[in-house]
């Protein structure tokens, strides 16, 4: 159910700027554990591959491999500003089908929590990032739909704010975001038709 798109402008600026509501999900009770012997360096980034997510440390030895529902496949882990969490999409068979969702999960691998759960069938959450603040997660969105009897995409950029749970569609036609490190600028991905354009508004 794709559409033919191509990337316009992979570093695309947007100024951030503010809601619909969205409750996290349930709580899903996580561990760490790991089937190789394990590094005992700090943490210095999060791998996401068939072999399920891991926390790896500076030389690439494996610290943790942190537990996920079974049949389940991580992608885009971010580790926050504070060091503290991970955050990363998930794509698995839920309570609305197929899709995928954003969970976070304390780098340690305790607390693992649902963030953005798929509202329906073919709803995909991608990309994930908490700005430097703590407050704001930045994520993608993909849903499959149907215009004009034809099957397509709808792709855009949210932001859930982690205090009041307040959610905001920011961007139209867009994917595969970072956060600048000041937390001021967003850079992703400008997904255009080959029949139109459109022009990223700014945030107030």
């Amino acid at each position: 159910m794709s559409r033919r798109v191509r990337v316009v402008a992979i570093c695309a600026v947007l100024a951030l700027g503010a809601g619909c509501q969205s409750s996290p999900g349930p709580a899903i009770g996580a561990s760490s554990r790991a089937n190789v012997p394990l590094s005992t360096a700090p943490i210095a980034f999060v791998l996401a591959n068939p072999s399920g997510l891991l926390a790896l440390d500076a030389s690439g030895g494996v610290v943790r491999k942190y537990d996920l529902p079974p049949d389940a496949f991580p992608s885009g882990p971010s580790i926050a500003p504070d060091g503290r969490q991970v955050v990363f999409a998930l794509t698995r068979i839920g309570a609305n089908g197929f899709g995928s969702d954003i969970l976070a999960v304390n780098l340690d691998g305790s607390g693992m929590r649902s963030l953005v759960e798929h509202e329906q069938d073919n709803v995909y959450y991608a990309s994930p990032a908490i700005d430097p603040s703590g407050r704001y997660l930045y994520f993608g969105r993909r849903a499959g739909i149907v215009s004009n009897g034809t099957s397509v995409t709808d792709d855009g950029v949210e932001r859930l704010d982690l205090r009041t749970n307040a959610r905001t569609r920011l961007i139209p036609d867009a994917a595969d975001l970072t956060t600048s490190v000041d937390g001021r600028m967003l850079v992703f991905a400008h997904l255009v038709t080959r029949t139109a354009r459109r022009r990223s508004p700014s945030s107030p």
